[in-house]
């Protein structure tokens, strides 16, 4: 149904569109998708690069805190984004 409603095909456009379509409209569960985002980046990193990138696009553009309650079992990778991306400013 939400590959329908939003026009995308594949698992990987789907989510990435419903990422963004939450963080726009400011919809709970942010930290949910940005969890599964960092799992699948990090078990695939090569071939899921575009998943960090849509964490990255989200901390910057969200202006998310470091504290954000991401899973804990990608809390590590959440906050070494994070941190690269202060030390980049």
């Amino acid at each position: 149904m939400l590959r329908e409603n939003t026009g995308t095909y594949g698992v990987v456009q789907t989510a990435q569109t419903a990422v963004a379509t939450l963080a726009v409209h400011d919809i709970p569960h942010l930290e949910q998708l940005l969890s599964l985002k960092l799992d699948s980046s990090a078990h695939s990193p090569l071939r899921r690069l575009r998943d960090k990138t849509d964490v990255v696009e989200l901390i910057l553009r969200r202006k998310l805190p470091r504290n954000l309650a991401v899973a804990p079992a990608v809390r590590s990778l959440y906050l070494e984004t994070w941190d690269a991306l202060q030390a980049e400013s």
